[in-house]
């Protein structure tokens, strides 16, 4: 089988090593259009990563502490500290690394020349059809120099239509940013005073993306088995929604969104788009805590449930005697 590879990201980076490691394929290529606009020449995003990315990267034959930088032992959450296990990561050489020995083209796929093609094209979804109810955040974030920082903590800031954030790198570096749905991000970061020009050094551009945040239910279809290209397109990664619409976590579930498809290759029309809308169903649950908030509904307690078990899916330690503070502070 030929396949072709569409994005070359995180999870097409993953797909590719994913595939060449367990000979799911016999020719692999990598198509990319080359215009990320970032400094370090990807996508942006904070590089924050779960415990579960070591166990993804063993299934490709990498070590996990070569892409480390950085542990965070907690989270200051809208004021709130609470324990948690994360990671940042050094997501340039991590792509590096899975596509080595890839080809890499930069032009459009061809039809008829490939079995399958894989679109991990992120927001772009190039290879697949449009969705009709897209969430979308607007982003605004940057590597930054703080002159006092603790580098095991990561600090969120919430509101109503969305977030802020900061993920040490080392013990003065960080990644800053802020997503908004239908606002504008980089007013909502200098309200939180988390990008405050006295207290920092810049030390690459400010980038500006779109971040999907619709979740896998309302991405479908992740399959199209007939198409303009003469072959089925399947989708992984953000392109299909994988990415926390409350967090904008995206590096792990886009990995496992591989693994998956990898698991159910041989039988990819009947198995794949159920397993990923029951692995990633808790971001389905997220997706209607983000429309109620929209709507300006208060959470009821079971949504409150839900946002407290995923904290823990994702090593935050959320505690029921928390949400009075969390109530207080408007999230």
């Amino acid at each position: 089988m030929d396949v072709a590879i569409a994005g070359a990201g995180l999870a097409g980076a993953y797909a590719y090593a994913y595939l060449t490691t367990h000979d799911l394929a016999e020719e692999i290529t990598v198509y990319d259009a080359g215009e990320q606009r970032s400094p370090c020449g990807i996508r942006p995003c904070a590089w924050g990563v779960t415990r579960d990315f070591a166990r993804l990267l063993s299934r490709v034959g990498l070590e996990w502490e070569d892409y480390v930088l950085q542990a965070i032992e907690h989270v200051t959450f809208n004021g709130k500290t609470l324990p948690a296990e994360l990671y940042t990561i050094d997501k340039p050489k991590l792509i590096k690394d899975l596509l080595d020995g890839a080809s890499i083209y930069t032009d459009t796929i061809q039809p008829g020349a490939y079995n399958r093609i894989l679109d991990a094209t992120g927001v772009a979804r190039a290879y697949l059809p449009p969705i009709e109810d897209d969430l979308q955040a607007a982003t605004f974030q940057g590597r930054i120099e703080y002159a006092v920082l603790d580098p095991s903590t990561a600090t969120l800031r919430f509101g109503r239509n969305g977030y802020a954030w900061i993920f040490p790198l080392s013990d003065t570096a960080a990644h800053v940013g802020a997503g908004v749905i239908d606002g504008n991000p980089r007013r909502f970061l200098d309200e939180t005073g988390l990008a405050e020009e006295d207290t920092i050094r810049k030390v690459c551009g400010w980038c500006t993306e779109p971040l999907r945040l619709s979740s896998p239910p309302y991405c479908k279809p992740f399959l199209v088995q007939h198409t303009p290209y003469g072959c089925p397109v399947v989708g992984v990664g953000e392109a299909i929604g994988c990415v926390s619409p409350l967090t904008g976590e995206g590096i792990v579930p886009g990995m496992r969104s591989v693994e998956i498809l990898g698991e159910c290759w041989r039988k990819v029309f009947t198995e794949y788009e159920s397993r990923i809308c029951t692995e990633f169903h808790w971001m389905f649950r997220e997706r209607q805590i983000v429309d109620a908030r929209l709507q300006g509904k208060t959470l009821s307690i079971g949504d409150w449930e839900s946002l407290r078990s995923n904290a823990r899916r994702i090593g935050i330690l959320f505690r029921l005697r928390d949400l009075p503070h969390f109530l207080r502070s408007g999230v």
